[in-house]
């Protein structure tokens, strides 16, 4: 089970700094973790299960490396893309040329919540309104830090919603479905995964951020045994 964290798009979320306890984390469940560094992005240098973008900023992906995410996906791959408040438009970026192929889209926006959230912050939203599904076993409540909202269509399921007194209300904020053979998982805050501003430390988010990683693998390994069974078969 291997995970790849992105690198060649300026992200703000490290593997070995800002992650380092989401990277020892995921260590001690059993996952092989990595950087991805080679530009440009081709899909066979992706030799992972998930991919991680860590919230790029200042930096856009070429048109061979967004056909290159896509079809890392819809042939089994996991994606995990986290964004900021601000979105692509605040960050410069263009992760939803990627997303759309998805029918995902970051919204640069801010999400606050003047009357749930944490330490007295309305821009760190407690989010208690959560979608029954894998990825949120376990998760009552998580806390999504400087995060913006998401929409996507109807094939995709939205997971965690604002409250309806936030801004935006009942609007969600993690988009997770599949796409072919493979998964998908937009988070609208990259804090949540973060070491710095105990990120990870509340709430359920590390229970949470587990939970992510592990449904692509899942669903990876499902597939390939699956394979093997219709070869078997035959």
């Amino acid at each position: 089970m291997k995970v790849y964290f992105d690198e060649t798009q300026k992200e703000r979320g490290k593997m070995n700094t800002n992650y380092s306890n989401l990277r020892d984390s995921l260590k001690s469940e059993g996952f092989e973790v990595d950087i991805y560094n080679d530009f440009p992005i081709q899909e066979k240098g992706l030799r992972c299960d998930v991919l991680v973008f860590a919230c790029p900023d200042g930096s856009k992906l070429q048109k061979q490396e967004v056909e290159a995410l896509t079809n890392f996906v819809e042939k089994g791959g996991g994606l995990l893309m986290i964004s900021n408040a601000g979105g692509d438009r605040g960050l410069r970026t263009n992760m939803n040329e990627v997303l759309n192929q998805f029918g995902i889209e970051i919204i640069s926006d801010q999400v606050k919540d003047d009357s749930n959230n944490e330490f007295n912050m309305p821009t760190h939203p407690v989010i208690t309104d959560i979608k029954p599904h894998p990825i949120t076993a376990g998760v009552s409540e998580i806390v999504i830090v400087a995060g913006c909202s998401i929409r996507a269509s109807s094939h995709m399921s939205a997971v965690a919603y604002t409250s309806p007194v936030a801004d935006p209300p009942n609007t969600p904020v993690v988009i997770a479905g599949e796409m072919k053979k493979g998964r998908v998982v937009v988070v609208g805050s990259y804090r949540l995964f973060s070491n710095y501003g105990a990120g990870i430390s509340l709430r359920n988010n590390r229970r949470f951020a587990l939970n992510i990683f592990n449904w692509p693998v899942s669903y990876t390994h499902l597939r390939a045994h699956e394979t093997v069974l219709d070869l078997v078969c035959r």
